[in-house]
């Protein structure tokens, strides 16, 4: 027997799942709203102040100002409250150097500097590998004194210093001192970071590593198929900093075999603990003892890379605890062709725990110079040569 539905109920059913779909639309509209008013007033309180700070200097600045220097440093210092120093605005010309580096065409002379304001001495931070810098005998903590023949002061470094760093001149006088030692020498401007150096040391290979970009992987790998008859291998990572993740995780899939389980290398994951990129390696390895050099300076990249070989017990480390950088930036196009390399996640290793702010203890601990002997390459290429 057919039984027929009232009209009355029929109405009040949908009166009813016009309610609920009204409560339920209502309850993820709220969600978003709370999300996007949670901050509202901090956001206006930022605005209004940097309003009234503006309102101020176009009335009461005695001098002119840059309205374009002043928002790219406002950007910048935006980005620096964040407090994360491996997020930063660039400028298109910042930009394009940054990409320059990456693939290993170099401005200046092969050195990065800073100018301590309380001794008002500039020190040298970092040489690049095999640089006009480095070929010219400079290395770091070297005190530069004079740049092209002119002084450096707290007023003019930032000046001198974009001679070392992005001079696009034939040459650069840099005057310095090392000790009781006092030099001056010409270098010139201009060269081709290299990502792979290799040679034979001793009846072992011998790898430097100066980046990760997308040409590592496959030098890395002609590297060692280059090697005969050798004992081991090591793979230099002493103060290399220059790289994207992506790019180490294929360059260590070069030595490497599948990763069990869930076949990731590494993870990269976001605040709330979203995957924002899984890295895999596949199931090739190399099987010949290898040795991999770190220090305090080995960071992001080049620690995923380290971290790797050990986890899937292909290398043991030696040198000191490096950086303890595990984050992965992303690239944001802005207006005007500036971006913003913003951290947007971290990166957990396919065994260990993660190194983020700590660093990666090595096996061996062993002082970096001594003497003007380098103790841990000898202690790897010795560990290679006893194994």
């Amino acid at each position: 027997m057919n039984k027929k539905v009232s009209l009355g109920v029929t109405i009040a059913i949908a009166v009813v799942s016009v309610a609920a779909t009204f409560a339920i639309t209502m309850a993820v509209s709220q969600k978003i709203y709370n999300g996007i008013v949670e901050d509202l007033p901090q956001r206006i309180e930022r605005y209004d102040n940097l309003a009234e700070i503006d309102d101020i200097i176009h009335k009461e600045y005695y001098g002119k100002h840059d309205s374009d220097v002043i928002n790219k440093n406002i950007q910048k210092g935006y980005i620096k409250g964040l407090g994360d120093g491996y997020s930063k605005y660039l400028t298109s010309d910042e930009y394009k150097k940054y990409c320059d580096v990456l693939n290993g065409d170099m401005t200046g002379i092969g050195v990065e500097a800073s100018y301590n304001s309380d001794e008002q001495q500039a020190y040298i931070t970092k040489i690049y590998h095999k640089s006009p810098a480095e070929l010219n005998g400079l290395k770091t903590d070297d005190i530069i004194l004079a740049v092209d023949e002119e002084a450096i002061t707290s007023g003019n470094y930032t000046k001198l210093f974009e001679k070392l760093t992005e001079g696009r001149e034939k040459s650069v006088k840099v005057t310095y001192k090392r000790g009781d030692f006092e030099n001056t020498v010409t270098v010139p401007v201009g060269f081709k970071l290299e990502t792979v150096d290799y040679e034979i040391k001793d009846t072992v290979g011998y790898i430097r590593i100066n980046m990760f970009n997308e040409f590592t992987q496959e030098q890395l790998k002609s590297a060692i198929e280059s090697f005969s008859e050798v004992k081991g291998i090591v793979i230099d990572l002493r103060g290399t900093d220059t790289g994207e993740i992506r790019y180490a995780a294929k360059t260590a899939d070069v030595i490497v075999p599948a990763a069990d389980g869930t076949g990731a290398l590494a993870t990269a994951k976001k605040a709330n603990g979203n995957v924002v990129e899984t890295f895999t390696s596949d199931s090739s390895d190399v099987s010949i003892p290898i040795i991999v050099l770190v220090d305090r300076k080995t960071s992001g990249a080049a620690e995923l890379f380290a971290c790797s070989l050990r986890d899937f017990s292909k290398a043991q480390l030696v040198g000191k605890r490096t950086k303890g950088n595990a984050t992965m930036q992303k690239v944001f196009k802005l207006d005007k062709g500036n971006v913003l390399l913003l951290t947007v996640a971290l990166v957990e290793p396919y065994k260990s725990e993660s190194y983020s702010g700590n660093g990666i203890i090595p096996d061996y601990d062993v002082t970096e110079l001594k003497n003007d002997t380098d103790e841990q390459l000898e202690k790897a290429i010795s560990l290679l040569k006893n194994n």
